[in-house]
């Protein structure tokens, strides 16, 4: 199937600055996980050695961890290359870690098609379909 370019009157310039965004946070997460490192199981400012205060506020009421837990550590031992202590961490510091990484081509993709002219590509279905892949219930339709 072939693209064609959309005219301009059908609203997609709009949808540049969303990506725009996406592609800026996306940016600035990774940024921050090359900037930022685990020391004694501590988030820590490199330059300061000053360890960054707990985050998760159900720790902090109730002293048990909760399914996120460890994931900002997890994401940042992951970018420096320290994948056992990432694991350790959270494991789910892998699957966050992938979307962020995999919002970075995806948004370019889609500012340069919009830039381009053409309609920018709509995962909704394609993400329906995934989610529904992924859970044990068949999909209807």
């Amino acid at each position: 199937m072939k693209d064609t370019p959309k005219s301009s009157e059908t609203g997609h310039s709009q949808d540049w600055g969303y990506h725009a965004v996406f592609l800026i946070v996306s940016l600035a997460v990774i940024a921050l996980a090359v900037v930022l490192e685990v020391r004694d199981q501590r988030v820590v400012l490199p330059f300061l050695g000053f360890p960054l205060p707990e985050s998760c506020w159900f720790k902090r009421l109730t002293g048990l961890g909760c399914p996120g837990c460890g994931l900002t550590r997890s994401v940042i031992c992951l970018v420096h290359g320290n994948f056992l202590a990432a694991w350790d961490f959270n494991p789910g510091g892998y699957l966050f870690f992938l979307l962020i990484a995999s919002q970075l081509p995806y948004r370019i993709a889609q500012i340069w098609r919009i830039h381009r002219g053409f309609a920018p590509w709509c995962l909704t279905n394609a993400t329906l379909g995934a989610a529904c892949a992924a859970s044990d219930y068949p999909m209807v339709g």
